[in-house]
């Protein structure tokens, strides 16, 4: 898979995907009615298999809502040691901005925005 000029690994099913301990950068992905891959999101970890495997990701829920993810939703991933955390963040974002112009913010900035609060308890 080639996104923004990066060879990303092949496509693996996100319930099933073998992802390394590793720092690097995602593309989560779903099969358009053609069957070829199409992207959703990118993001970038410090940890690509406790991102995605172990914690989960905030926008999991939002990928499952995706035209096509009926039909699965899959993740390739690029490994990047080199380059530190802030930098990887910065190619998730700039991947998400390519792919998806018409998005004003980030699913990050908008999961922080429209986040419901809750009000914090007490102890009497």
């Amino acid at each position: 898979m080639h996104y923004g000029g990066r060879e990303f690994s092949v496509p693996q099913l996100l319930s099933e995907a073998i992802l390394p301990r590793a720092p690097g950068c995602y593309a989560i992905q779903v099969r358009n009615w053609w069957g070829e891959m199409e992207p959703v999101h990118f993001g970038a970890s410090h940890n690509l298999h406790e991102e995605l495997m172990v914690d989960g990701s905030v926008g999991f829920v939002q990928w499952l809502a995706v035209d096509g993810s009926h039909r699965g939703v899959y993740v390739s991933y690029v490994p990047d040691a080199e380059d530190d955390h802030d930098k990887r963040h910065l190619e998730g974002v700039r991947l998400n901005r390519h792919y998806f112009p018409h998005r004003t913010h980030s699913e990050e900035e908008h999961l922080a925005h429209h986040r419901i609060h809750r009000a914090r308890r007490h102890p009497a």
